[in-house]
């Protein structure tokens, strides 16, 4: 992610928005999947992995990518979002250590 960004204090600036912000998407697309509101549960994933991918953070890209493919099979939609919740307590101890 350095590489694209090039400055050490813009890169850590949006890591710290990441802790803030990926946790409130995260949120949004867990009551979208237990409200069983496919059209957010899109809109939110869809927002997340664009998000995530931008910030390197391939596995949550690949999660929410999961979660729109099986949007009509709310037992694999569960199983997503607790994957989803475990790549981002992994990804947060990995910036942490930034």
């Amino acid at each position: 992610m350095f590489s694209k960004i090039g400055n050490n204090e813009v890169m850590m600036s949006i890591i710290d928005m990441s802790k803030t912000e990926f946790p409130k998407y995260i949120s949004e697309i867990e009551k979208a999947i237990l409200s069983n509101d496919k059209v957010q549960i899109k809109l939110k994933t869809h927002k997340l992995k664009g998000s995530a991918l931008n910030m390197e953070f391939v596995k949550i890209g690949e999660i929410c990518i999961c979660i729109e493919n099986s949007i009509n099979d709310e037992n694999a939609l569960k199983t997503n979002l607790i994957d989803l919740n475990n790549a981002w307590i992994e990804t947060l101890k990995e910036i942490n250590q930034l």
